[in-house]
């Protein structure tokens, strides 16, 4: 997170803000699901994951533009990504993983 915040800062200095959040979030996602493949050798979680964080930073550009309401929406609506995350996470046999290395 402290990433995408530091390239977000230094990338709107240069482009502006929405610009560099827009690249700031895409390669900070990207990042992100793409080591979740490599570590689990699964599309599939890499993909929903990713989409969840994807929601995530586009959740919180929308909060920035809220102003007055976004103390409120925000609680929730970090509550309710929070709760469906560790729902999906709950359901990723995550021993497989270590498994398939055992087998290696």
């Amino acid at each position: 997170m402290v990433l995408f915040y530091t390239l977000l800062l230094a990338l709107s200095e240069h482009i502006g803000f929405n610009l560099a959040y827009l690249i700031a979030a895409i390669a900070t996602v990207m990042l992100i699901a793409s080591f979740i493949k490599a570590i689990t050798k699964d599309l599939k979680s890499a993909l929903l994951l990713g989409s969840i964080l994807g929601t995530f930073y586009l959740f919180i550009y929308v909060l920035m533009q809220l102003r007055d309401y976004s103390l409120i929406a925000g609680t929730i609506g970090i509550f309710i990504i929070l709760a469906i995350l560790m729902r999906v996470s709950t359901k990723i046999n995550w021993y497989q993983f270590d498994n398939n290395h055992a087998d290696q």
